[in-house]
């Protein structure tokens, strides 16, 4: 079987099927508030700092309550769990449209909107990777995460130039609108999904499954390789799509379709990245892989800071979502290729955590930034994240050596499954 075949074998799964349509939905969405909410924030304050801070309001709650979020997924139902924070995030982008449509939007309204998303992310994500091995197999994990990270990716190309787009042809308010449909449609899908009978949410204090997710954390090198890597990424690499908008005005003079352009960038990279991931069916040491990646991106964010040319800061940013693919793909496989299903929520909880230390990287940027420019604020952290992922290796060594268990053998599906069954 070849490495697209196998691929696309997840896709043939119904419940999983649906799982990724209401994702690619989720997806689009997100990644155009990212783009038209920093956007508008720089247009209210004229701030760089207060940009950052955006990010910052949309991203710790995330840091501060991942870990339990993790452990609601493995205590509740995890569709309802993403049906109520989806029905959240719609209701959040539609009162942000209201809001800019009477007149009366302010900036503290932008801040507590990104504070609501950020909160239903630390639930959302966790809940929904955790689900790829109920709905997929265990047997096709890789595949699955691929194709669900493909997805991620082709909406992180696209998204932003479609949001550029309705920034330079729409109102501020009907692009919020759009962002509220487009949550909206996301809860279609996820109304006819169900997870297997099997599937029984474990009844255990809350804080006791936290400590035994930190626990399994802790105990093992692989796994802790991984989140220290995470930490640096989100603290030092991702920070900087906050900052686009102002590298786009401030140094290299575009308007906002060039910002669009700049923001799907990294996302077409990723795509091309994760599609040549999925052809190549499996690669050996996926823990190399994931350095390799994450080293990569830094590197390529220290180019970019240095860049005062469009064409060139395109490409470098092509160049960095190449390797994003590797990161993204692997982080997640590691990790849910380790865990057992009892901890699996928990653990991803845990490393929702460490996704969420992006606030510490957007309030150095945005500090470093107001003073000393944007650029100066991206090539810091860009150097200073591959100091870091260097010295997580360190402390890790064997997750050079890792590679994720060999699939075993993919059992026929039936070809008529009953409907509502966790195939």
């Amino acid at each position: 079987m070849t490495g697209l075949s196998l691929g696309l074998l997840p896709l043939r799964r119904r419940n999983y099927r649906l799982l990724w349509l209401s994702s690619l939905t989720w997806y689009w969405a997100r990644w155009m508030d990212i783009l038209v909410t920093s956007y508008v924030a720089l247009q209210i304050t004229n701030s760089a700092f207060d940009v950052a801070l955006i990010g910052f309001c949309r991203y710790v709650p995330v840091m501060l309550f991942g870990a339990f979020a993790g452990a609601v997924a493995d205590r509740l139902d995890r569709r309802l769990l993403v049906v109520a924070t989806t029905f959240l995030n719609a209701l959040a982008t539609l009162t942000i449209g209201l809001l800019f449509l009477s007149g009366r939007l302010e900036f503290w309204h932008l801040a507590l909107a990104s504070l609501m998303l950020g909160l239903s992310w630390s639930v959302e994500w966790p809940s929904r990777r955790a689900m790829i091995p109920d709905l997929a197999g265990k047997s096709l994990l890789i595949p699955a995460v691929l194709v669900d990270t493909i997805s991620m990716n082709l909406n992180r190309a696209v998204a932003p130039l479609v949001g550029g787009a309705l920034l330079a042809t729409l109102s501020s308010a009907n692009c919020y609108f759009v962002l509220a449909f487009l949550y909206a449609v996301g809860l279609v899908p996820l109304g006819l999904l169900r997870l297997p009978a099997q599937l029984v949410p474990q009844r255990t204090a809350t804080l006791r499954f936290i400590a035994e997710g930190l626990r399994y954390c802790h105990r093992y090198q692989v796994v802790r390789g991984v989140l220290l890597i995470t930490v640096v990424m989100n603290a030092c690499f991702f920070p900087y799509t906050q900052l686009l908008s102002v590298v786009a005005r401030d140094v290299l003079n575009v308007g906002p379709l060039e910002l669009g352009l700049l923001a799907s960038a990294d996302g077409t990279g990723s795509l091309v990245g994760a599609l040549l991931l999925l052809s190549l069916n499996r690669l050996p040491r996926q823990g190399t892989l994931f350095v390799i990646g994450s080293l990569s991106m830094l590197l390529a964010l220290l180019a970019f800071a240095l860049s005062s040319h469009f064409a060139l800061s395109l490409l470098i940013l092509g160049v960095a979502g190449l390797s994003q693919s590797a990161f993204a793909t692997y982080q997640s496989t590691i990790v849910l290729g380790e865990v057992g299903d009892a901890l699996r929520a928990r653990v991803m909880g845990v490393l929702t955590v460490a996704i969420g230390s992006s606030p510490v990287g957007m309030l150095f940027i945005g500090a470093v930034a107001g003073r000393y420019g944007a650029s100066w604020a991206l090539g810091l952290s860009g150097g200073l994240g591959a100091l870091l992922v260097l010295v997580s290796v360190a402390l890790a060594p064997r997750l050079l050596t890792y590679a994720v268990p060999a699939l075993r053998p993919v059992p026929p599906l039936p070809a008529r499954p009953a409907v509502g069954s966790g195939d």
